[in-house]
């Protein structure tokens, strides 16, 4: 595994490209934590993550807004 114990952050990680780079690093080993605006599918993706990865999470922000920063 070669992410084994490394934390990543994906923007835009709910769903599409970002979805996909974030379930193979869980498959790979890694602990990701994906930010999007969609609570939804954030969710969802959370859920499909931690199969892999247990403390792998979800953080809902939409960073466009720059005060949303503060929570990362």
């Amino acid at each position: 595994m070669k992410l084994q114990d490394k934390v990543t952050i994906i923007t835009g990680g709910a769903g599409g490209i970002g979805g996909g780079m974030a379930k193979a690093m869980v498959k790979e080993g890694a602990i990701v934590v994906i930010v999007d605006v969609n609570e939804q599918l954030g969710k969802e993706m959370e859920k499909q993550l931690q199969e892999f990865s247990p403390e792998s999470m979800f953080i809902q922000a939409d960073l466009t807004d720059h005060a949303n920063l503060k929570i990362l």
